[in-house]
């Protein structure tokens, strides 16, 4: 085996240990999200909240969300309506320079990415959905200091959460739920903190 896999595999195991740390969930759904930005969050009501580690510099920040409503079929696009909520994400997100969008290989993941990612210029990266050990490495290791926005699935936006914090702290999204969006806070190696916020497409809901 190569020198250079053996030390992937071993550093992906040490990353893994590692996870195993302090870390926790806040959520926040009594108002709609309005925007990200680098140091905090403003809700539609027009309340805002500080993030944790908005004064370390080399805190990466993390949004984390499911794709958009999706049609029928093996290989789906987004319906009018998850059209509406790609285009909202891009609105959230405009105030939060990102670095990289990251996607899986699906219409409904690409086409969710893609407004924010045309929006602010930056490079699309697909990620394979049963190698999520893998992304949680790089996103631990590569951004420190940078924003990302990592696109998934019902299922693998929870359990690449969980994999990042190190223990189960969200749960699967429910099949018809849209509406969640989280934000993840990094910084240094054990400390870690979620937020849940609603994202919900209603006529207050946008500009």
């Amino acid at each position: 085996m190569p020198r250079s896999v053996i030390f992937s595999a071993v550093a992906l195991s040490l990353f893994l240990s590692a996870c195993r740390t302090a870390s926790s969930l806040s959520v926040n759904q009594e108002s709609p999200v309005r925007s990200i930005e680098r140091g905090e969050v403003v809700f539609r009501d027009g309340r805002s909240v500080k993030l944790p580690y908005s004064d370390d510099p080399n805190a990466t920040l993390l949004v984390l969300v499911r794709h958009a409503e999706k049609g029928n079929g093996e290989d789906p696009n987004l319906t009018s309506e998850g059209v509406r909520r790609a285009l909202l994400l891009s609105d959230i997100l405009q105030g939060l320079s990102l670095e990289v969008v990251y996607t899986t290989d699906f219409k409904r993941t690409i086409q969710t990415s893609e407004p924010t990612a045309l929006r602010q210029h930056v490079p699309l990266k697909q990620y394979t959905p049963s190698n999520l050990a893998t992304l949680a490495y790089k996103l631990s290791t590569r951004y420190k200091g940078k924003s990302v926005l990592v696109v998934g699935h019902s299922d693998t936006t929870p359990e690449l959460i969980n994999t990042l914090v190190g223990k189960e702290l969200v749960a699967r999204i429910p099949e018809y739920e849209y509406n969640k969006l989280y934000v993840m806070l990094i910084s240094g190696d054990k400390h870690k903190e979620v937020l849940e916020l609603a994202c919900r497409l209603e006529a207050e809901n946008i500009d």
